[in-house]
């Protein structure tokens, strides 16, 4: 697919235009952050331009998982595509080559296609998960790498998402996995899984500002979180993201 990203920042709404033949096209809102000074601002503003995320050099298995995630749950497909817009972000800014950026882009499009299997009650539920319900949403990992290593073109895709929620300090899941014995893709999904939930929020709680956000994984670098690649995303969001 060369260099071009499959996730592009669009510089403008897409003004009712109809989509092309062949091409999926889809935008989602993405937090306002000003280059003044590099501080975030403190909320989301619909008024900012739309993340498009445009998928067309991809394979057909590729678009399919997308379309199963997106048919499944609306909202659940937006936070993915957040996800993945992060995580380009994250390793652009590492200096990572465009081909690992080209894994880690469908890697994080696709990082909770397990909870596809998940009831919907449970993934939009207006209170805290009870016990059984978070045991039953962490198996969603496993369950998402099980359905890849049974498609075909997905060997490198499918370890980044088991294990996106190990923790840095090896007390996360499904493995135990602590440090860069995490696969990197995988710590990279890691945060940006994070700051997306914390900025859109949950029926149950209420989202927080991208400054707060920020401040979170901050303080939990080096526990949950890869501390170099938390100063990466810091970095990378007080320049790159508008």
């Amino acid at each position: 697919m060369g260099l071009k990203p499959l996730i592009v920042a669009m510089t403008a709404r897409l003004h009712g235009n109809k989509e092309p033949s062949g091409l999926f096209i889809f935008a989602v809102n993405v937090p306002k952050f000003t280059n003044k000074g590099g501080a975030p601002t403190s909320s989301f503003d619909d008024t900012q331009p739309m993340l498009a995320a445009t998928i067309t050099e991809e394979p057909l298995h590729v678009r399919m998982a997308l379309e199963i995630i997106k048919a499944y749950d609306e909202a659940l497909f937006r936070h993915s595509v957040r996800v993945a817009y992060y995580t380009c972000r994250i390793l652009e800014a590492t200096g990572a080559a465009p081909e690992q950026i080209r894994v880690a882009q469908i890697s994080s499009l696709l990082h909770d296609l397990g909870k596809i299997t998940v009831p919907r009650g449970v993934l939009h539920k207006p209170a805290a998960l009870s016990e059984h319900e978070f045991t039953y949403i962490k198996l969603h990992p496993v369950t998402g790498a099980r359905i890849l290593q049974k498609l075909e073109g997905f060997a490198e895709i499918w370890p980044y998402v088991k294990h996106h929620h190990e923790r840095w300090d090896g007390k996360g899941y499904p493995a135990g996995l602590a440090g860069e014995n995490i696969p990197f893709v995988a710590r990279v999904i890691c945060i940006a899984d994070a700051f997306e939930a914390m900025t859109a929020g949950r029926p149950y709680k209420k989202s927080m500002t991208p400054a707060q956000a920020l401040d979170e994984l901050t303080a939990n670098a080096g526990s949950q979180f890869d501390p170099d690649l938390v100063r990466v995303f810091l970095h990378a969001v007080s320049t790159q993201l508008d």
